[in-house]
């Protein structure tokens, strides 16, 4: 999805990207009898960071990837 896009958004300074966030511990998961030590706050930190670094002028924004908290994963 990121890849289609980036080509239909190209020249518009939007960027396109997808995230991770990892297992977290949330109502849904805890229903399914799944657990994590990773709340929802920290799993959201990595979209959060992509969607304001997105929103500065400034700074160079990535597009067409795909992030989790160590930064890109490959795909």
């Amino acid at each position: 999805m990121p890849r289609y896009g980036r080509s239909a958004l190209e020249g518009d300074r939007i960027a396109v990207n997808a995230v991770t966030p990892g297992p977290c511990n949330t109502d849904f998961t805890t229903e399914l009898g799944l657990t994590s030590q990773r709340t929802a706050v920290q799993g959201a930190a990595i979209a959060v960071q992509l969607a304001t670094t997105a929103a500065s002028p400034t700074a160079a924004s990535p597009t067409a990837g795909f992030f989790h908290d160590d930064g890109s994963v490959p795909w």
